[in-house]
């Protein structure tokens, strides 16, 4: 019986022991290698979270084509529907935060990134509003 219990508390204990040395999943960074590049927003949430294809033929009424372009330096630069803007970038966990003159600019949360696509939580500094957008890789 001891050594069953003994076994069940090593047990317990190098479950215990392992899970806190590594990273949870939320704080993993995305490879940088996959953001340098020319991005295009392809998709806007809009109304009771439905995602507007902003390059079809409706979309591209309503919303300028935009893109974004990170530099392996650490530079990026905007065009479109939010402005055309030149600045740096700084990536923390899942977090990139654009800045402009010195100042932040913009910020994106990550939810998902590939070499090719990306799924994103825009929002500007000092505004509650939030706009979730899908990108792709335009090069």
């Amino acid at each position: 019986m001891r050594k069953l219990l003994f076994l069940g508390l090593s047990v317990c204990l190098a479950f215990f022991v392992l899970s806190s040395c590594t990273k949870d999943k939320d704080e993993e960074e995305f490879p940088v290698k996959y953001l340098v590049g020319k991005w295009q927003v392809t998709h806007i949430e809009h109304e009771q979270g439905k995602m507007l294809d902003v390059t079809s033929l409706i979309g591209s009424l309503v919303f300028k084509p935009t893109f974004a372009i990170f530099e392996e330096d650490g530079t990026y630069k905007t065009e479109g529907e939010f402005g055309e803007v030149e600045g740096t970038f700084l990536i923390e966990g899942k977090t990139i935060t654009c800045s402009f003159r010195g100042e932040d600019f913009l910020s994106y949360e990550v939810l998902s990134m590939t070499n090719e696509n990306c799924e994103l939580i825009m929002s500007m500094p000092n505004e509650e509003e939030q706009i979730h957008i899908k990108c792709k890789k335009v090069d």
